[in-house]
């Protein structure tokens, strides 16, 4: 994911991923009662950069590689199998 710089854009209707002009990132959410984001309320800094908050799937959940489905186009095919 991309750093988004523009913080209008930033939805105020669920975790995202802060960056603070210090180099620290925080998970936070808008604070509707002090019209901030939550975590930036003690300094009054305003956070640079924003995106998404994703969580990566625990890879005991994910499928192994030679389980998933292979396209016809993915298979590689070889003309010349065992020729000298």
């Amino acid at each position: 994911m991309t750093w988004n710089l523009n913080l209008s854009e930033a939805p105020k209707d669920r975790d995202l991923w802060l960056a603070s002009r210090c180099g620290k990132v925080i998970k936070a959410a808008w604070d509707k009662k002090r019209g901030q984001w939550a975590g930036f309320a003690t300094n009054g800094a305003q956070p640079l950069a924003w995106q998404p908050y994703v969580v990566p799937m625990h890879p005991h959940h994910m499928m192994p590689a030679d389980l998933l489905p292979v396209s016809a186009e993915a298979i590689p095919i070889i003309d010349d199998v065992g020729s000298v």
